[in-house]
């Protein structure tokens, strides 16, 4: 990742991108935020799922480009549970 980008704010949390990546990334994953990671951008997914849902989107939209250049699929998980429920990142 380029110090450009590394450098770069998120809009929502005050973190780096790539610090807020990182807080997203299980999510984006597998729909489920396992270790509370997501507690860094201030979403908790178990107390209020259809904020969590509107959170991940926006999430998605801004971080689903840089997420999907680092995907990998496997063979139990071909498209990650964000690129499903979203659609492709803007």
């Amino acid at each position: 990742m380029s110090m450009k980008l590394q450098k770069r704010r998120s809009l929502t949390s005050g973190l780096s991108m790539e610090d807020e990546l990182k807080a997203w990334s299980m999510t984006f994953r597998f729909g489920r935020d396992y270790f509370r990671t997501l507690k860094a951008v201030d979403v908790d997914q178990q107390t209020d799922y259809a904020h969590f849902l509107e959170r991940a989107g926006e999430a998605w939209a801004r971080l689903g480009t840089l997420f999907m250049s680092t995907w990998t699929p496997t063979a139990n998980r071909q498209v990650p549970w964000a690129l499903g429920e979203f659609g492709q990142p803007e």
